[in-house]
C-alpha cells in the first residue's frame, strides 16, 4: 500500500516486527520499510480507537497518538471448526483447534485431520505436508510422524525472510550446542548487480558436525533458496553436500553455497596448513 502512495504507520506491540524470527531479520525489514517511507513503531501498544470526523485517532501507549483515515488490524487466525459435529464424532478440540497425535489422528481413531484446523504452523505448504502423511497413515495403517517433517517458513517482505528449523535463540534455550556460519548478501555478485545487498545467510550447525539444525536467509528471493537447505536437513546430508554441489554463476543460490564454502575453510586447521606448505615445498 505504501508503494501505491498510501502513507502508512505500522504499530507493533512486540520489540521486533518478526518476533518469531532471527532478531537481525526483523531489524533489516524495519529498516527497509523505513527507507521506503513507512513509519514503524515497535514496542508500542494500541490502547484505544476514537472516531474523529471522517478519520480515526489511534491512542497508543509508548508513542504519540496517530490520526489516520483507516485502521487495518491484524490479530491472527482461528480454526474454523464450527458446524463439523466434532463432539458427536468423539473428536476432542479446544480454542487452538482439533487435537491430533503425532500421526495426525484425532481422538476418534478413524478420523484424521491436517492443516490450519489442527496445526500451529498455518501455512499452505505445511497443510499439504501434514495431509500427505495423514492420508498414508489413514489408508495404509502406516505410522509416519508428520510433526517431524522439515517445514520452512517465508515472510514475503522486501527482502524476503526465510527460516527453517529453530532460530539461534530457540536453539540456545533448548541447550543445543551449535556453530553458526554467516555470509552477508553483499558478498553475492548477483545480489550486488541487482542492487539488493541487504541481508545474510545464517546457518546453524550441530557443534562439531556439518549437520544443519536451523537456518535463516534474508535476501531478495530468500523463499526460493530455503528449499535447498530444507532438502539437506530432510535427507541428513550436511552442509558439505551443498559445498560439493556446483551452483550456477551468477545466481542468488550462491548465498547458500558460500556458507558451505565458509564451513569448509574453517576446517583447514593450522596443522593442515603446515602439512600443505610442506607438501608444496616438496612438489615445487
Amino acid at each position: 500500500m505504501n508503494r501505491l502512495g498510501v502513507q502508512i504507520t505500522l504499530v507493533e506491540m512486540q520489540r521486533s516486527l518478526l518476533p518469531l524470527d532471527d532478531p537481525d531479520a526483523g531489524s533489516i525489514i524495519e529498516d527497509a520499510l523505513g527507507e521506503e517511507g513507512v513509519r514503524v513503531l515497535t514496542g508500542v501498544r494500541c490502547v484505544g480507537l476514537e472516531r474523529v470526523g471522517d478519520g480515526v485517532r489511534v491512542r497508543l501507549d509508548g508513542a504519540d497518538d496517530v490520526l489516520c483515515d483507516k485502521v487495518l488490524v491484524s490479530v491472527g487466525r482461528a480454526p474454523n471448526i464450527e458446524g463439523l459435529g466434532l463432539e458427536a464424532a468423539g473428536v476432542d478440540f479446544d480454542r487452538a483447534g482439533i487435537q491430533v497425535d503425532r500421526r495426525h489422528r484425532t481422538t476418534n481413531r478413524r478420523i484424521y485431520a491436517a492443516g490450519d484446523v489442527c496445526s500451529p504452523m498455518k501455512f499452505t505448504h505445511a497443510a499439504y505436508a501434514q495431509a500427505e502423511y495423514a492420508v498414508f497413515n489413514a489408508l495404509f495403517g502406516l505410522r509416519f510422524n508428520a510433526r517431524d517433517r522439515v517445514l520452512p517458513r517465508v515472510t514475503y517482505t522486501d527482502p524476503e525472510v526465510a527460516t527453517v528449523g529453530p532460530t539461534h535463540d530457540e536453539l540456545t534455550r533448548l541447550g543445543t550446542a551449535i556453530h553458526t556460519i554467516e555470509v552477508p548478501a553483499s558478498s553475492i555478485d548477483r545480489l550486488v548487480v541487482d542492487g539488493h545487498t541487504s541481508g545474510f545467510a545464517r546457518i546453524h550447525l550441530k557443534a562439531g558436525t556439518d549437520r544443519i539444525v536451523g537456518a535463516t536467509l534474508v535476501c531478495e528471493g530468500a523463499g526460493e533458496l530455503i528449499g535447498e537447505v530444507a532438502l539437506t536437513m530432510t535427507k541428513g546430508l550436511g552442509l558439505s553436500a551443498i559445498a560439493d554441489t556446483v551452483h550456477a554463476y551468477p545466481t542468488r543460490s550462491e548465498l547458500v553455497r558460500k556458507a558451505a564454502d565458509a564451513y569448509n575453510l574453517e576446517r583447514v586447521t593450522p596443522g593442515l596448513r603446515d602439512l600443505l606448505r610442506w607438501w608444496y615445498r616438496i612438489l615445487w
